[in-house]
């Protein structure tokens, strides 16, 4: 079992079985990423992908035209190595966005163009990426043996 303690900065492995109950447990399908069902908007399930190192959620070009939202200009998105901005990026915001019991209203995530070349990576079609954004200020729990991903509000 390992826990991302995003409050406390902490990752802890074999963590102790007592914490308290988790806000919603998910399965999660272990190939290259670990991947969960997600709803946004009342419609899904859609596959996103759980990077907990990603600084932002994201989701796919294909998915905002599915859904009809309406994008805006975000901040360049800067990578490694220099001062010009490594993506042009967009963002969206989803009235609702729920993985197994947990749930949130008016979320933003970035619009990323990249997906095609992960997709073919990963040989998954999925359709978004939880990042921080996602997670921020709860414990992340992810219990391999079971493929269970926990969060637990802090």
């Amino acid at each position: 079992m390992v826990d991302v303690d995003y409050v406390g900065g902490t990752i802890a492995f074999d963590s102790p079985a007592h914490v308290e109950a988790p806000a919603g447990e998910v399965s999660f399908t272990n190939r290259t990423l670990l991947f969960v069902e997600a709803f946004v908007n009342d419609r899904g399930p859609f596959d996103f992908a759980v990077d907990t190192g990603a600084e932002m959620s994201v989701i796919s070009p294909d998915l905002v035209s599915e859904l009809d939202l309406r994008t805006l200009p975000a901040p360049d998105l800067f990578g490694l190595g220099g001062d010009s901005p490594s993506l042009h990026a967009r963002s969206a915001r989803l009235e609702r966005m729920h993985v197994s019991g947990y749930r949130f209203e008016g979320f933003d995530v970035a619009v990323g163009s990249f997906f095609d070349h992960l997709r073919a990576a990963t040989g998954v079609a999925f359709r978004g990426v939880l990042g921080y954004t996602f997670f921020a200020g709860n414990l992340v729990r992810f219990d391999f043996p079971r493929s269970r991903l926990s969060l637990i509000r802090r």
